[in-house]
């Protein structure tokens, strides 16, 4: 029961004035400062103003004045994940499942804080055990997934196991859609849909944005199915599409039931098992056809999904692990967009500076032991050379921690790396201007992050891998024409960056005709891609109407 103060607070709540109302609440508390409710209640309505600070303060009061406050532990940790402060968030949302140990979605939050301290085995634990409490938890299985493809140790057959056993789990038994002979014309021209939560600035919106801007309209009618909310590249996709809907508050039921009526012949899933897929969308079959493309690595092992879209380099006679036929691109598997905002690149600055910068703008996740190992060997080679790793958190507390740990490890100190957080994308690809040589991650490799750094001029270095994760940058490099850049092994790896960050003349070189090769090869290809693509969903298209009636 609340007190007679806290209930005449919130009746301010019910008539919209949470300003009077926390302002009620705190006179209370000035009179009975020993109320946890009174301070749980006022950390709600400072979380709803969006107040995380005072809010974070409010719940701690009422925690400290009553002991095992579960709701005020749980409120504690999300406040602290919105800050930023992801061990904060750990210590406060360990409490709570200590409290509610079956509670699935507190033990799902503390695999996601796991997985943002870059502490991939006990995230990847954490959603196991979601599952042996809530095997349906679709979400959790993802998650899993997705971060199994930054550990070490993966073959493509490792991960197909991993994958088809959520196939397996969440599909007993394979949709078919039904013969439809009103639709079952091989040569009409084609309704196909792409579903997507990333539908803006993301590396999703920046593949798609290109092809998109290039079909043949007379072939390929499009719907864009966007799940989030809008930014300007959003809207720059809208513009371009022929049919755009705005799916991001609908129900599966309402999203199938609306593809349904739009009549998708194909329809594209761009997420795969990233944040917000709507995998079980696809696993109950919408479309006649479907494919995965673009916002994924590898098979979503969902067998309701007929094809994945790759290309030559980086899916390399692996079909036995893919529960999806192969679709291969002649070229590059996307297409690269440059933001309007890129601005020209800039001169050397190891000639400015008198040593050579390193960087590498990746997620800290793709960040482990081992290539932090081989980059401290490359800056033990290069001994004045400075690496700068930049990204959302990279300079979070926690980040800051392991990554420096890690390099001391090494017998790196802190003035050879400098840690820098998240910035305006515009000023993100900006600072590419004071790097002189890309060190790709590994075993996932850089996707949007090595179109990036080559428009700017930096290249690239990369180590071939066994998994398609791991051979993103190849792709890429491969298509623009620049294998030499690409190590089989980490001694390569070794050889290829030191060998170049120590040859300024030729990096010189490089930079100054990188962004003009870019341009000129299959990764900024729109037109082509487009056709490319447009013959493939002929293709299958035709093949599904001959056995339609066979």
């Amino acid at each position: 029961m609340r007190p007679a103060g806290l209930k005449a607070a919130y009746a301010l709540v019910s008539a919209g004035n949470i300003d009077a109302a926390a302002a009620a609440i705190k006179a209370f508390l000035s009179e009975q400062p020993d109320q946890a409710q009174g301070y749980y209640d006022l950390g709600v309505l400072q979380f709803y103003k969006k107040r995380l600070s005072p809010a974070a303060r409010a719940f701690a009061q009422a925690a400290t004045l009553k002991s095992g406050y579960f709701e005020a532990l749980r409120n504690l940790s999300v406040v602290w994940r919105r800050l930023g402060d992801h061990d904060n968030a750990l210590n406060y949302l360990t409490q709570a499942v200590d409290l509610r140990p079956s509670a699935h979605d507190l033990i799902f939050n503390l695999g996601n804080t796991y997985r943002d301290l870059g502490r991939l085995a006990e995230a990847i634990a954490s959603y196991r055990r979601v599952l042996e409490i809530k095997p349906d938890f679709w979400p959790a299985h993802s998650n899993m997934l997705l971060n199994e493809q930054y550990r070490e140790g993966h073959t493509a057959a490792s991960l197909f196991e991993l994958h088809a056993a959520f196939g397996k789990k969440f599909l007993t038994s394979r949709s078919v859609w039904p013969a439809d002979a009103d639709r079952l014309d091989p040569e009409r021209r084609l309704r196909v849909g792409f579903l997507s939560p990333d539908l803006g600035t993301h590396p999703v919106g920046f593949f798609l944005i290109g092809p998109l801007a290039h079909f043949d309209r007379s072939k390929l009618e499009t719907y864009c199915y966007s799940d989030r909310q809008p930014d300007t590249i959003t809207h720059d996709i809208q513009q371009i599409t022929d049919h755009w809907r705005e799916s991001v508050t609908w129900s599966d039921d309402a999203l199938i039931e609306r593809i349904k009526e739009d009549r998708i012949d194909i329809l594209f899933d761009l997420a795969g098992h990233t944040a917000r897929n709507r995998l079980p969308v696809f696993a109950r079959k919408p479309a006649p056809l479907s494919v995965t493309w673009a916002g994924y690595v590898g098979t979503t092992g969902l067998g309701t999904i007929d094809y994945l879209l790759v290309d030559r380099f980086v899916s390399v006679d692996e079909e036995k692990y893919y529960s999806e036929k192969i679709l291969r691109m002649s070229d590059s598997w996307t297409t690269y967009t440059p933001p309007p905002y890129a601005p020209a690149c800039s001169p050397l600055p190891a000639r400015t500076n008198g040593f050579t910068t390193f960087g590498s703008f990746s997620n800290p996740n793709k960040i482990n032991a081992s290539t932090i190992d081989l980059w401290a060997q490359i800056l033990r080679a290069v001994p004045n050379a400075l690496l700068i790793l930049k990204y959302n958190a990279m300079d979070s507390p926690h980040q800051v921690r392991r990554i420096t740990a890690l390099f001391a490890a090494n017998g790196i100190g802190k003035e050879r790396f400098i840690l820098e957080g998240g910035a305006s994308h515009a000023d993100f690809i900006a600072r590419y201007a004071d790097i002189d040589l890309a060190l790709d991650t590994f075993p996932y490799s850089g996707g949007l992050t090595t179109y990036e750094a080559l428009w700017m001029g930096v290249p690239v270095v990369a180590k071939n891998g066994a998994t398609f994760a791991s051979r993103h940058a190849l792709g890429i490099l491969q298509a623009v024409g620049l294998p030499e850049l690409v190590g089989e092994d980490a001694s390569e790896y070794l050889d290829k960056a030191v060998s170049l960050a120590t040859d300024w003349d030729r990096l010189a070189s490089m930079r100054d005709g990188l962004r003009t090769r870019v341009a000129a090869s299959p990764v900024c290809d729109h037109a082509g891609f487009a056709a490319h693509f447009t013959d493939l969903m002929r293709a299958i298209w035709r093949q599904f109407c001959a056995n339609a009636v066979a």
